[in-house]
C-alpha cells in the first residue's frame, strides 16, 4: 500500500513538471509584411516630409499582435533618414520628426484611412493591409 502512495506521488510530480514545461513555451515569431500607404506632413495641409504609396512594413508577428502606427512610423523615419524624437523612453509622445518640432499647443497626430481617432493614440492604433496613414503636426487651436 505504501509503495502505491509513493508511486502516485512520483507520477503526480511528473505530470506537474510536464505541464510547467508545456506552459512555458512562447509562440514562435513569424516574419510578416503589411503593405500600407504612409505620409508624414508638417501640418494638416502642410509640406510632405516623407511619402510612400506602397510601403511594405516587415515585422515579426507573435501570436495575434499587429503593428502600431508608431512602429511603422519609426520604420518609415529610419528609411527616409528622418530623425524622430519622443518625450521619453515609452515612445508614446512624439516631440520631433525631421526638423519639425511640436511647439507649445502643437502635437503629432494621425489620420487612418481619412479619419482621426484621438481616442486611440498612435502607439495603440494597429494597422492592417491597405491602410492609408497620414502622420502630421497639428495644433490645439
Amino acid at each position: 500500500m505504501k509503495s502505491y502512495r509513493v508511486l502516485a506521488l512520483v507520477l503526480a510530480m511528473l505530470m506537474i513538471g510536464c505541464i510547467m514545461v508545456a506552459c512555458d513555451k512562447e509562440p514562435e515569431a513569424v516574419r510578416t509584411t503589411v503593405n500600407v500607404k504612409f505620409t508624414i506632413k508638417d501640418g494638416p495641409d502642410g509640406e510632405v516630409l516623407a511619402q510612400d504609396a506602397e510601403y511594405a512594413y516587415k515585422y515579426d508577428k507573435v501570436g495575434d499582435k499587429e503593428p502600431t502606427i508608431t512602429e511603422v512610423l519609426i520604420d518609415v523615419c529610419d528609411l527616409y533618414e528622418l530623425p524622430i524624437e519622443f518625450q521619453d523612453d515609452t515612445q508614446q509622445v512624439i516631440t520631433k520628426i525631421g526638423t519639425k518640432s511640436a511647439g507649445k499647443g502643437e502635437f503629432w497626430t494621425y489620420a487612418l484611412n481619412g479619419e482621426n481617432n484621438l481616442d486611440n493614440p498612435m502607439y495603440v492604433q494597429t494597422v492592417k493591409e491597405g491602410d492609408i496613414i497620414v502622420v502630421y503636426l497639428d495644433s490645439i487651436n
